[in-house]
């Protein structure tokens, strides 16, 4: 179980990161806008980073009918 939360803490860090930190530094310098479309949705991905690399890591790691199941599950809204 350890090496799994390692390697989903270390693609959801590095991906949350790399984006938000390039967003940083292109605005800082002027090289883009806070506001515009592509600062937007590059701070939208940098928030869904955890949810995009879970989904890479179970279709990375698991067998196809594990990545189905949970993608179904995903898909399931069940409020109660």
């Amino acid at each position: 179980m350890g090496k799994e939360v390692g390697r989903f803490l270390f693609y959801t860090f590095s991906l949350s990161w790399s984006l938000w930190g390039s967003l940083a530094i292109l605005t800082q310098f002027n090289l883009l806008k806070f506001g515009t479309t592509l600062s937007i949705l590059m701070f939208i991905l940098g928030g869904i980073a955890p949810g995009i690399s879970e989904i890479w890591l179970k279709k990375k790691y698991s067998s196809r009918e594990e990545f189905k199941l949970f993608i179904r599950n995903v898909k399931i809204l069940d409020i109660h």
